[in-house]
């Protein structure tokens, strides 16, 4: 044949034929000119049935039938057809699905049905029962590849391969094993590639992969714990690598780490300053790191100590100068080398007797202002 009828043309040719047979062996009991005329009439109605079911339009498919049981009352193929309409009508469900027949290749076998004998009909059943044999045998070597391909991790080929093999298999009585196997072929196809996935470490890829199992109708413990395992470790955070999810995060952290073992050996060398402006460079970086926020603490502990002792430095040095200035002026004998005192009052002492100064008032004043004070009345009264 040059081109293959599909699904529902088949299913109409052959009930077609089955009809032609028993129609010509009723009419061998009845006179010749009836059956001349009467045989055409119920392949027509037959093929109007058949058409008008696959279509949808059962009122119509109901009406043909019911003309056809008049014509052939006693023919088990139509009360079957007339049954099956009937129980279509009834249901009106998506259970009842039906596609559309190629209604030229039908009209082209009715007519060579119409023209031709009973051993006609019977050749077109033994090619159709052929041509679907040879579909289910082709399908079942489609399965056996299928499992050698998945074997040898070709799982796209082996999907390819059955996908190829069930769009040729038309749907009916012969087929519908068939077709189930291949369609739990494909799912064993896709749990196998999940597991691979798995194993290889893409999880995520891996649970897809389940998903379409799970849309091709698969439903298997295997399946299930491995689903279970999956969202066990995507949910795992040690199972992700910090330096894929947040790599900028781990160059800072490099550099962090170096500004704190610098900002540590400057703090054990004594250099405050230095640790000081480290620590606040990591602080500026990573405004969390306890370890910068501690060390800079310590720094100002040890710094404020230090600078603690400030007040009391100041104040003992000026304590120490006004002592200083109580010192009493030596004579000197650069010759000999030696300091001695005069045995008389000297000539500085004589000048401060003879300087007057009349009555001053020092209460409340600086002990260096009192000194510039005196110095200058000094100077007016010498």
């Amino acid at each position: 044949m040059n081109n293959y009828l599909n699904l529902r043309s088949h299913i109409a040719i052959t009930c077609c034929a089955i009809a032609t047979c028993a129609l010509i062996t009723t009419s061998l009991t009845l006179p010749l000119p009836a059956f001349g005329q009467s045989a055409p009439s119920k392949i027509r109605l037959l093929a109007d049935a058949l058409r008008a079911r696959d279509s949808g339009n059962l009122t119509a498919a109901k009406s043909s039938a019911e003309e056809l049981i008049k014509l052939a009352p006693n023919d088990v193929n139509v009360q079957r057809l007339l049954a099956s309409i009937n129980d279509a009508i009834d249901a009106r469900g998506p259970q009842m699905i039906y596609g559309l027949a190629n209604v030229e290749p039908m009209n082209q076998m009715i007519d060579v049905v119409e023209e031709g004998t009973t051993t006609d009909g019977e050749n077109l059943i033994a090619l159709l029962e052929a041509e679907q044999d040879a579909k289910i045998a082709a399908a079942e070597a489609a399965i056996d590849k299928a499992e050698k391909l998945s074997e040898l991790g070709a799982y796209t080929e082996a999907n390819t391969t059955l996908s190829a093999s069930a769009a040729t298999l038309s749907l009916n009585a012969g087929t519908v094993d068939i077709i189930e196997n291949l369609s739990a072929a494909k799912a064993d196809v896709i749990l196998a590639e999940a597991l691979a996935q798995a194993d290889s470490g893409d999880l995520k890829q891996a649970e897809s992969s389940l998903e379409a199992y799970a849309a091709a109708g698969g439903n298997s413990r295997e399946a299930t714990a491995l689903l279970a395992k999956l969202d066990s470790n995507i949910s795992d955070p040690s199972s992700l690598d910090i330096n894929e999810i947040s790599p900028e995060f781990v160059k800072n952290r490099k550099y962090i780490r170096e500004l704190m073992a610098r900002g540590r050996r400057q703090f054990i060398d004594a250099d405050y300053e230095g640790a000081a402006a480290t620590f606040k460079e990591v602080e500026a970086r990573d405004a969390n790191n306890a370890a910068a926020k501690l060390f800079s603490k310590r720094i100002a502990l040890v710094l404020g100590v230090v600078h603690r002792e400030n007040l009391y430095k100041t104040r003992q040095q000026m304590i120490t100068e006004v002592d200083q200035q109580w010192e009493r002026p030596k004579v000197y004998d650069y010759d000999e080398g030696s300091v001695r005192q005069g045995s008389g009052p000297s000539a500085v002492q004589q000048k401060l007797t003879t300087i007057i100064i009349p009555q001053v008032n020092f209460s409340s004043m600086e002990l260096t202002r009192v000194i510039e004070t005196l110095s200058e009345l000094s100077l007016e009264y010498d």
